[in-house]
């Protein structure tokens, strides 16, 4: 039941996020509240504090990996909110002893992560070639990547294993190898749009902590804020912009970036972790056996 219900607050913060960009506090916050609720009142059922505890935990942990992330620029608050969320809801899961299917090598925690990592990429090429039906010139800045001697000399070089493999006689690993150029010619397409769509310019009065700038803000010769620098905005840097903005120094907009909107990642990768299980070991053990 508690699977459920994490799916219903993932589906709506989804939806929100892909409309507006933004996840509502009342979705993030009363995802965790209603799942501890649940897990205080089976403790106080069973007489064990053990349900609370194991959604406790598994809440702080999947919290902080979040916040991580955050501090890293890749993601928004409501992000972290509801990862923390998701990390309470299976630390219940586990503690009512739900089974994990196909967890022989990982457990649950890291079957998740996993599973995140390896949605994250074909849901960011779908999502990028919306994009790009939006703005076709994301495909010029791709071919003037590609184009590069540099470039082409490591897609080339991406190739080698599978052409090795496919010489030596492995012809399965040689098939599974190609996901090198195929995934390397993924990233590079990602900064072709990114350059072109995950940007924009933006009254500095509107900057906000969390913002990841996409230009350098440099005064009299002093670098105040990187574009190089993944971490968004503080609270102070944003305020000091404003006022530089106020005072003439700067200009009244600066371009900054914005990411893929990522709730549907997390509802994919729960949903995947409760009914499928771990995508990378079945792929492992479909190949070794």
């Amino acid at each position: 039941m508690i699977g459920w219900v994490a799916v219903l607050f993932l589906i709506a913060a989804s939806i929100a996020d892909l409309r507006s960009g933004e996840i509502p506090e009342r979705v993030s916050a009363g995802f965790i509240a209603l799942v501890l609720a649940v897990a205080a009142l089976q403790a106080a059922r069973e007489g064990s504090i053990r349900f609370l505890t194991s959604s406790v935990v598994m809440g702080f942990l999947f919290f902080a990996f979040a916040y991580l992330v955050y501090r890293l620029g890749q993601w928004g608050g409501g992000d972290v909110k509801l990862m923390g969320g998701i990390g309470c809801a299976l630390g219940l899961m586990d503690a009512l002893g739900f089974h994990w299917p196909n967890a022989r090598i990982m457990p649950y925690p890291l079957s998740f992560i996993v599973g995140m990592g390896v949605l994250s990429l074909p849901y960011a090429l779908v999502y990028s070639m919306i994009l790009t039906a939006k703005k076709p010139d994301v495909l010029s800045e791709f071919r003037t990547y590609v184009s590069e001697p540099a470039m082409k000399a490591l897609l080339a070089c991406a190739f080698a294993p599978s052409v090795a493999a496919y010489f030596m006689n492995y012809r399965t690993l040689a098939g599974l190898y190609l996901s090198i150029p195929a995934v390397l010619s993924a990233i590079i397409y990602l900064k072709a749009v990114e350059e072109k769509t995950l940007k924009k310019r933006m009254p500095v009065s509107e900057l906000a902590e969390g913002d990841v700038l996409a230009e350098d803000v440099v005064v009299d010769g002093v670098r105040i804020k990187s574009e190089h620098a993944i971490e968004g905005l503080s609270s102070a840097q944003a305020e000091q912009i404003r006022e530089l903005a106020r005072e003439g120094k700067i200009p009244p907009e600066v371009l900054v970036k914005w990411g893929l909107r990522f709730a549907p990642i997390l509802l994919l990768s729960f949903a995947v972790t409760v009914w499928v299980g771990n995508l990378l070991e079945m792929l492992f053990l479909s190949v070794v056996f």
